[in-house]
């Protein structure tokens, strides 16, 4: 058997069928494609929504179908690729078939409310009558329980009585009690206020005896009588004098009249330590002792006096008066003084010089860095206030420069040993 050759024409309508065969292919293929996406996107769609247990189920079960159904009509196409009137009534069919199949959902869709609701397990009438009655039973026993508590709290309770016998005891103790404690509170008040004059006299006194012997002791000596003549006078220099006594003090025993000044006077560099032991009077009299050096009184008194009054205010210039305002007046008293050098024994330290400065008091001259200020007892490092060394930089770090002090009898100086140097100078640059 022999065979024809292929002309040109044929080739090209064998490869223009193929052609076309390809093209068809890849059609069908795409709209399968989109076809599954779509309904595939549909069933997400309803899922999504609605949730029922057999609607999902049966929306599965429909899916499932459309795509089997669609894959079938779409496998037959390619089979009957090459007639068209085939492939355009699979497709027709398959349209029908899926719109049923639509239909049913939707359909399926209306009834599923009623299939949940139908298939609850309490769906039987007579379970549903039992759980009713469980229901009113337990609003009859609430019911009951709330009853008893409005009566718990009714005026014939025992919790309401309770509540009125503890409002009675409240209000006794408010109104009754309370009262009594606030007389008793304001008689103890009272008392206290009448008794405190004579406790704190006691406390005054108690007090006085742990000091001291503050208390005054009833005197062993009777009280001077008073005197309504005159006494004897005592007005010139000669007998004031004869009251001065081995010149440290000045005595009179007995009431005389007396108008007398006694001047105390000795150099720069001495002082008169002075007491007044005693002075009573009878009538009026009054003493006066003056610093002339200062010119000012230290003592003025027109009175008696029960303890001793001393003056140490490094005076060597006093004048001393006393006067007795009429012939019947008079005065018995002692004064004490006692005349040293104001820089006394051991006042200044450490080989230190003590001098008297114009106002006659006492200053020491140190030796080496004792400090005058303190009687040559301290002493100070000029290092302290000397900053030409500068141990320290602007930032308060320390350098390497050092300050010591210098002493010899007569001096008392500051030193500069700079960055490590052991030969002194008076300054670090």
């Amino acid at each position: 058997m022999t065979s024809l050759p292929l002309t040109s024409s044929d080739i090209i309508f064998h490869l223009k069928c193929k052609k076309e065969n390809i093209t068809q292919c890849k059609n069908v293929l795409a709209i399968l494609i989109i076809h599954i996406i779509i309904i595939i996107f549909t069933y997400f769609q309803v899922f999504s929504i609605h949730g029922s247990k057999g609607y999902i189920q049966h929306n599965v079960f429909t899916i499932i179908l459309l795509l089997m159904g669609t894959v079938i009509t779409y496998i037959l196409m390619f089979i009957f690729h090459s007639t068209y009137p085939a492939n355009s009534f699979l497709l027709t069919l398959w349209t029908l078939i899926s719109t049923l199949f639509l239909i049913n959902l939707i359909i399926y869709y209306d009834t599923t409310e009623v299939f949940e609701i139908t298939n609850l397990p309490t769906s039987n009438p007579l379970i549903i009558s039992s759980q009713v009655q469980n229901l009113s039973d337990e609003l009859y026993r609430l019911n009951l329980q709330i009853g008893q508590l409005f009566i718990s709290v009714s005026n014939d309770s025992s919790l309401y009585q309770t509540i009125v016998n503890l409002s009675t005891k409240t209000d006794k103790l408010l109104k009754i009690d309370l009262v009594n404690l606030n007389n008793r509170l304001k008689n103890a008040s009272t008392i206290y206020n009448t008794l405190i004059p004579t406790l704190s006299d006691y406390v005054n006194k108690v007090r006085c005896l742990s000091n001291s012997g503050c208390i005054r002791v009833p005197s062993t000596t009777s009280p001077a009588p008073i005197i309504t003549t005159t006494l004897n006078s005592i007005n010139n220099s000669t007998n004031c004098n004869n009251l001065m006594d081995n010149n440290t003090r000045i005595l009179n025993k007995y009431f005389e009249n007396i108008n007398c000044n006694w001047n105390l006077i000795s150099e720069s560099g001495k002082k008169y330590i002075i007491t007044l032991e005693s002075f009573t009077v009878q009538g009026n009299a009054n003493i006066t002792i003056h610093d002339n050096l200062k010119n000012k009184n230290v003592i003025t008194l027109n009175g008696s006096i029960t303890n001793p009054i001393t003056i140490d205010s490094n005076g060597y210039n006093y004048s001393i008066s006393i006067t007795s305002a009429d012939t019947s007046s008079g005065v018995i008293f002692e004064i004490d003084y006692e005349n040293l050098d104001v820089c006394s024994m051991g006042l200044c330290s450490n080989n230190g010089t003590c001098i008297v400065n114009p106002e006659n008091m006492a200053s020491c001259i140190c030796t080496g860095c004792w400090m005058e200020s303190n009687n040559c007892q301290k002493k100070y490092n000029p290092c302290d206030t000397y900053l030409k060394c500068k141990t320290i930089d602007q930032n308060n770090n320390p350098t390497n420069n050092t300050c010591k002090p210098l002493e010899t009898s007569t001096q008392c100086s500051a030193q500069c040993y700079c960055n490590g140097s052991q030969i002194p100078k008076p300054y670090c640059l």
